[in-house]
């Protein structure tokens, strides 16, 4: 089985060998050019980049066995000083994309549940209504699956990805779809539930929400909620960045929430989109022009600039973001962060700004590279960093036991706190 979006991992010790093979120096020769040819702006790096290739290439042909070898081309490109620019072996990758193998196939059906992962345990987070009528609830934490426990599989993932980088992202979207399959599928659940132990079975279903072609990538699922809770705070929460959540932050939204004392936007989960619609989101939640920050890649600049438009909210403004954050989110959160606007609530992101490709090598390794570079509006380089929230208010095991979402609960505190002294 494939895994989902392609994620590869750090490498293993393979068989020694007495000198780099011509596939290896291959490899070594792809990544040197790639990043000369792709790299936004390789002279300000200060970095003789043809120095390298003589320094670094010898090294490679003396290289003893494959980890030699990725020691010798990992530090070439270290000596960029940037994240984000990785070659990673095909092993670990192997290993885990069988033990995923053992649970899914892969297919687009979900069972309804979302997954974090807690102290080392695989909690539900959130769920469908279907998925709760069946006994499951947030808080729940998932033992067996298929009758099969989930820990070796957990401890993997953690081990392939603790030196990868956007780890938080590939780590989430992993075990999340250990619960995914194709439609029609019946699974069996172990779960352990305030001291109880039982079993539940769940059928995969279609992703819920409307199909939405983007470009020529494969079809989104695009969900897209918005409410007022009883605390008259508004709630909205989308999974993609396209043009209809503009139209509906605009002929819904933004009318309903007119009365509310303040407004959470969920991006927990969130991986980006069409970067436009931040600014989009933005141009109504801002009351003076401004950016969000500017992209650089081999084509010029890119500033993601505001342009207030009205009718402008101007309440107070929480943004949720988690491990599964990326892209267009973090520019979002990150620019309303540093312009002041928003106060962001829950754990770091991803890292995943920019754009970026992985590859696949001559002799079988993978180089993963960007082909941009993100500035927020204060200044920081999110590749690889991501956007660290006012306030870390992770998912714990004591939250979860008292089926509270941390981040929701400090977020509506926050509004809550405006509200009195407004008052």
């Amino acid at each position: 089985m494939k895994l989902v979006f392609a994620i590869w991992a750090a490498s293993l010790f393979l068989a020694p060998i007495h000198a780099a093979s011509p596939e290896d120096m291959a490899s070594f020769d792809k990544v040197w050019q790639t990043i000369k040819d792709r790299h936004w702006n390789l002279e300000a790096t200060g970095v003789d980049w043809a120095a390298m290739k003589e320094k670094y290439r010898p090294k490679a042909e003396k290289a003893e066995n494959r980890t030699e070898l990725h020691d010798v081309i990992n530090g070439m490109i270290g000596e960029l000083g940037q994240s984000h620019f990785h070659v990673y072996g095909s092993g670990s990758f192997n290993e885990l994309e069988g033990l995923v193998g053992d649970f899914s196939e892969g297919g687009p059906g979900t069972l309804g549940i979302q997954v974090a992962l807690v102290d080392d345990q695989v909690y539900v987070v959130d769920l469908t209504d279907e998925a709760a009528k069946q006994g499951l609830s947030v808080g729940c934490r998932i033992l067996e699956l298929q009758g099969k426990p989930l820990a070796p599989v957990v401890t993997k993932i953690k081990d392939v990805y603790s030196s990868v980088a956007q780890s938080r992202l590939y780590l989430t979207r992993t075990l999340n779809s250990l619960f995914e399959d194709f439609p029609g599928k019946t699974k069996k659940l172990k779960v352990a539930d305030g001291g109880k132990t039982f079993e539940v079975s769940l059928t995969t279903s279609k992703p819920a929400g409307e199909p939405k072609q983007l470009l020529n990538l494969p079809t989104i699922y695009f969900e897209y909620e918005s409410r007022v809770l009883p605390s008259n705070v508004g709630y909205m929460a989308f999974n993609v960045f396209i043009p209809e959540v503009k139209t509906r932050f605009d002929n819904e939204t933004l009318k309903t929430f007119a009365e509310t004392d303040g407004m959470i936007i969920d991006l927990r989960g969130n991986g980006g989109g069409i970067g436009f619609i931040a600014v989009a989101l933005a141009n109504r939640l801002l009351s003076e022009n401004a950016k969000l920050g500017v992209m650089n890649n081999t084509g010029g600049s890119l500033n993601f600039a505001v342009f207030p438009q009205k009718p402008i909210y101007d309440k107070p403004l929480a943004v949720l973001i988690d491990g599964g954050s990326a892209s267009t989110s973090e520019i979002f959160a990150a620019g309303l962060q540093d312009l002041g606007r928003a106060r962001v609530f829950g754990t770091r992101s991803a890292g995943a700004a920019l754009p970026s490709i992985i590859e696949l090598l001559p002799n079988g390794d993978r180089f993963q590279y960007a082909i941009a570079d993100y500035v927020s509006e204060g200044g920081r380089h999110l590749e690889g960093n991501g956007v660290k929230p006012d306030e870390e208010t992770p998912h714990t095991a004591k939250s979860l036991g008292h089926k509270q979402d941390a981040a929701m609960e400090a977020a509506l505190a926050w509004i809550r706190a405006q509200k009195g002294k407004s008052g």
